[in-house]
């Protein structure tokens, strides 16, 4: 009877290992997605800051040529 237990227990043990196996290589796989979108979301923000910014820039120094030009 103990060995019966011991074998089920055993065979417990292993589905519980190959499971929880499973989940975690889930986890880092969501993990990996989740730094990917965040990191390709913080480089799209980045770009368009740097583009408003320079677009800024670029308006201000057109306006100041406006102005010299005919003060």
């Amino acid at each position: 009877m103990n060995k019966d237990l011991a074998a089920v227990i055993e065979r417990s043990d292993a589905k519980f290992e190959q499971t929880n196996s499973k989940f975690e290589a889930a986890i880092e796989h969501t993990n990996a997605k989740l730094e990917a979108t965040i990191e390709r979301t913080v480089r799209e923000q980045t770009r368009w800051f740097a583009t408003i910014v320079f677009s800024g820039i670029v308006v201000l120094i057109a306006i100041l040529g406006l102005a010299l030009h005919f003060r």
